[in-house]
């Protein structure tokens, strides 16, 4: 498609640009977007919303089509639910992870590629003290910077569980 400019706002509509045209290649209603929660994978064609509402809120979308390709399911201990999402954003320079975070329960998660091209949750932190309204994931997926609705910006080193499992969570770092 050549360059490419992906839009979103509160009014349900993603638009994906062609910048050499000028003209809009596809547009998608459903996605409510608040925040910085739309990310292209820059080497592929996929790009990832967070939206801001309950149910559906983390989907990956295909760039040529304009077409879903999956819904993240946020938690699976309450299927459909979410946290009224304010940031999403692939890992940098793949698309192995996603990262994203919002309002509703003031939560950050980590969601991973599994060997079926579907996305599950890998790990993540919950009941931080007000809304998660930024985040970032290093390039080596250990580190995460959540920015909070406080001001401050929270760092957390990604750590096994234990010895014996291969689990992750994340830690704070002082």
């Amino acid at each position: 498609m050549g360059k490419t400019l992906i839009t979103g706002g509160w009014d349900l509509t993603v638009k994906v640009w062609d910048v050499n045209s000028g003209t809009v290649a596809h547009s998608i209603y459903g996605p409510e977007i608040n925040g910085d929660a739309i990310d292209l994978y820059e080497d592929g064609d996929l790009f990832v919303t967070g939206s801001h509402r309950s149910k559906e809120a983390l989907q990956v979308w295909s760039l040529s089509y304009g077409k879903l390709v999956e819904t993240i399911e946020w938690d699976m201990e309450k299927p459909g639910d979410s946290s009224l999402l304010q940031c999403a954003q692939f890992e940098k320079g793949g698309s192995q992870y996603i990262a994203a975070c919002g309002s509703g329960r003031n939560e950050a998660r980590i969601f991973e590629k599994g060997p079926k091209n579907t996305y599950s949750f890998s790990c993540g932190v919950v009941d931080l003290p007000l809304a998660c309204s930024s985040i970032d994931l290093s390039s080596t997926q250990n580190l995460l910077a959540v920015g909070c609705c406080d001001g401050r910006c929270r760092l957390f080193e990604r750590v096994k569980k234990s010895e014996q499992q291969n689990d992750m969570e994340f830690t704070s770092v002082p």
